[in-house]
């Protein structure tokens, strides 16, 4: 990926975690906040991911399944749907 869209679906392959340094989360989910300084974006997964370091915000925050990434990090989910 290039660059993200807000709202836009997409599979998470990497975030970053604290120090800068990148986690595997293998996660779908929305992008939240875009971040235009670094062409980032905070994604809200579907899901709350267990890697340790990955999630900035503790459960029970309402940011507790958002993580930071760029885009090539993750990769697009097609939006197609099947005409039957």
């Amino acid at each position: 990926m290039k660059r993200f869209r807000e709202g836009q679906r997409v599979h998470v392959r990497q975030a970053v975690t604290t120090g800068d340094n990148v986690a595997f989360v293998g996660a779908e989910g929305r992008v939240d906040r875009l971040l235009y300084r670094d062409n980032g974006a905070w994604i809200q997964l579907d899901e709350r991911c267990e890697a340790a370091g990955v999630h900035p915000f503790p459960e029970g925050d309402h940011r507790e399944r958002d993580v930071l990434t760029y885009p090539h990090l993750c990769a697009r989910i097609s939006q197609r749907k099947n005409n039957k």
